[in-house]
């Protein structure tokens, strides 16, 4: 219709030119130079016209050719074209201003129909897939993995199969204490947080008015304790010592070096590529973190754990020193090094992460354990609570610590890293003064 109208509109001008003899009706602002005469715009402006024409009917006959193709394709009265096909037994129809926007459109229209996502049967299962679809566009592959273990390991069996609309607020709470009991409180929280916002997204796709998982509270965990007196642990002076002691002649002496003497994440230990060591400061730049891809593999990310996890950190003498030494050990192993490659990895060239790390500890704890050196079971994250316990007792500024630490507030470094061992509260406690005077009377 709109080809119509242009072509009706060309038609009218070609043949008022031909009717005026060539007498161009040119547009004023075409007459900025006056040396262009009437003439030699006329000379041009003819030639232009039936080539505009030509397109236009060109395009015109292509369409035409593919809807006559497309024998499910009608054009319609009001303007545009109509394809309809059908789909287990029922027709559908979808509209489109070519034959081409039409086909599109049956494609999305029957990826909707394999999915789910259309109609009122449409289960949890079936959306789900549409919500880790949308949300791989958003979010982090590590988030998005976190969606698939909760929802695979608790959510399916129990939800999975119901439609949308008939979940209700009872169902999940019976999700969340079924959870409880054969879990944990803590993971019946994180399944009711995924769970919520599987059924958020179905609000806003408005496949569901209202979320039935709204307003539930999280359960409270009984223990109440801060994260210090659970994963956070500090090693003293001389378990730090003994573990070195033991790793002295170990590939991975030089990781625990790093990782005792600068506060990194054994992810971020992991990513640490040569290009990101400074020795003219003496500094290393945090940028990118060790992460899982989709499938649970685990990758080498292209970003830090936070923004706040970017960041640079000083470098102490014996750290430098044992770079240069992980340098040696992995030119020896591997070849020449060059910026790019990574400075910690496994005797196999694997990437280092905490899975990885937390058995090297256990079998470093166990040789001990032959030595009759006991040294209560700690995690790789305890070497990163080791360095900020021994910034504290040296009277690190917290704000300094939170920086080195990469943390996003100083709330944080102080609830997790301020605290000091029981034997630096003893000692410091004898040193105040509290100007207390009083004089106690001798016992008779």
């Amino acid at each position: 219709m709109v080809i119509g109208l242009v072509l009706l509109v060309l038609y009218l001008y070609v043949a008022f030119l031909v009717a005026s003899e060539y007498t161009i009706i040119t547009p004023a602002y075409l007459y900025i130079d006056n040396s262009i005469d009437a003439q030699y715009i006329q000379s041009y402006s003819l030639p232009l016209i039936y080539t505009i024409v030509h397109i236009i009917l060109t395009k015109e006959r292509e369409v035409n050719c593919m809807a006559r193709r497309m024998t499910n394709v009608r054009e319609r009265k009001q303007g545009g074209y109509e394809l309809r096909f059908t789909y287990e037994g029922k027709r559908y129809s979808v509209y489109g201003a070519t034959p081409t926007e039409c086909k599109d459109a049956e494609i999305e229209k029957r990826k909707e129909l394999d999915a789910g996502i259309t109609g009122n049967n449409i289960t949890l299962n079936n959306y789900y897939n549409e919500f880790i679809r949308q949300k791989k566009q958003h979010v982090k592959v590590s988030t998005v993995v976190e969606y698939k273990k909760q929802y695979d390991n608790h959510i399916k069996s129990a939800l999975g199969g119901k439609c949308i609309k008939n979940i209700e607020r009872r169902h999940c709470l019976a999700l969340q204490k079924e959870v409880s009991e054969k879990v944990s409180d803590t993971t019946a929280n994180i399944v009711m947080v995924t769970l919520h916002s599987i059924l958020k997204g179905a609000v806003m796709d408005e496949i569901i008015m209202k979320n039935p998982a709204d307003n539930i509270p999280a359960i409270k965990t009984d223990k109440g304790k801060q994260a210090r007196t659970t994963i956070h642990r500090a090693l003293t002076i001389k378990e730090t010592s003994d573990v070195l002691n033991d790793m002295s002649d170990k590939w991975e002496y030089e990781l625990f070096i790093f990782l005792f003497t600068t506060g990194c994440r054994i992810g971020e230990a992991g990513a640490l590529h040569w290009g990101d060591i400074n020795y003219t400061d003496n500094s290393v730049f945090i940028q990118r973190t060790i992460t899982k891809d989709d499938e649970s593999r685990m990758i080498e990310g292209d970003t830090a754990k936070t923004d706040s996890s970017t960041r640079k950190i000083p470098l102490s003498s014996i750290t430098v020193e044992a770079l240069h030494s992980q340098y040696n050990k992995m030119t020896a192993r591997f070849g020449l090094q060059t910026s790019s490659d990574n400075v910690f990895l496994t005797t196999t060239g694997l990437l280092l992460y905490s899975a990885v790390v937390n058995a090297i500890i256990e079998r470093s704890l166990k040789r001990l354990a032959k030595k009759k050196i006991i040294i209560e079971p700690f995690t790789v994250h305890c070497t990163r609570d080791t360095f900020a316990t021994r910034c504290a007792e040296s009277g690190m500024n917290m704000n300094t610590l939170k920086e080195i630490l990469g943390h996003s507030s100083i709330t944080m470094t102080a609830d997790l890293y301020a605290h000091v061992l029981p034997v630096t509260k003893v000692t410091e406690l004898q040193t105040v003064n509290t100007g207390i005077t009083y004089t106690f009377p001798t016992m008779a």
